[in-house]
């Protein structure tokens, strides 16, 4: 029965893990999209080559092996509390 739990407990995981993956690989599509539409082409290419570059991750969820997280590049904005403890997002690359 706990060889049971465990394969449970690593399915549940390498779900969480892709849901992760595919998650931050839209963000980082949109963040190229509006990129591009504001005009900034380098900026727009390098989200969409870190987008690309979580194929491989994706794949390996999908097939059940386990992704190292730390390997997945960072969201393309952060969210920041300002000093009445609001969230904000702020973003990372050139300000709109």
């Amino acid at each position: 029965m706990g060889l049971q739990v465990r394969l449970v407990q690593l399915l549940l995981q390498a779900q969480s893990q892709l849901k992760l993956v595919l998650s931050r690989q839209l963000q980082l599509k949109k963040a190229a999209m509006e990129a591009k539409q504001s005009g900034d082409i380098p900026k727009a290419k390098e989200l969409l080559s870190k987008a690309k570059s979580l194929e491989g991750m994706v794949e390996a969820a999908r097939g059940g092996l386990p992704v190292d997280v730390k390997e997945i590049p960072p969201a393309p904005f952060t969210i920041e509390v300002d000093e009445v403890g609001e969230e904000v997002a702020a973003q990372t690359g050139k300000p709109k």
